[in-house]
């Protein structure tokens, strides 16, 4: 997989241990833009050091174990559970050799409807737009909450045409 080159954008890292299945890992992501509002990432995959991942926050294993993996408001994971997901993904699309999309999908105006609606509606609407998300992608890919109007969905086996295929029918609905 190679790293695009973009303008702008944030940059993310995520580092995941040694597991039986390979030695530690620190992918790195990019987001650029797909048009409409949504967003994909391109990724490079390399290997952690034990000393980046005991600096990671969260603490150990135990710490993670008890953190909820669905977010309450929407039914779909949690950032937390969905980064977890994103590295093992990724690692196993790099030894596969098969392309991996993400896509960050905005609710666009949730905050002013909250504002001027109340937080039932925001969190009616935004549960509504996870439920209509989910109804887009494919059995085998994934998505959770990112943050306060952000979704992040994982297509697994999709090249970057499919990915702004697909963001292009998440826009539109």
């Amino acid at each position: 997989m190679a790293l695009l080159a973009t303008t702008g954008g944030e940059t993310v890292a995520v580092e995941t241990p040694a597991t039986d299945d390979g030695p530690a890992r620190r992918v790195e992501y990019r987001f650029f833009p797909l048009g409409d509002g949504a967003l994909g990432a391109i990724g490079r995959i390399g290997r952690a050091t034990a000393r980046g991942i005991a600096a990671s926050p969260g603490g150990g294993a135990g710490d993670r174990a008890a953190m909820p993996e669905v977010d309450p408001a929407t039914g779909l994971w949690t950032r937390e559970r969905l980064l977890d997901a994103l590295a093992a993904e990724w690692c196993r699309a790099e030894q596969r050799e098969e392309p991996l999309s993400c896509l960050v999908i905005r609710v666009d105006g949730l905050e002013r409807v909250g504002r001027e609606e109340g937080s039932d509606v925001a969190e009616a609407l935004l549960k509504a737009a996870a439920g209509r998300i989910k109804t887009l992608l494919r059995e085998h890919d994934a998505v959770g909450r990112y943050g306060d109007d952000r979704f992040l969905v994982i297509a697994h086996r999709c090249e970057e045409s499919g990915a702004r295929q697909l963001g292009g029918r998440i826009a539109r609905e």
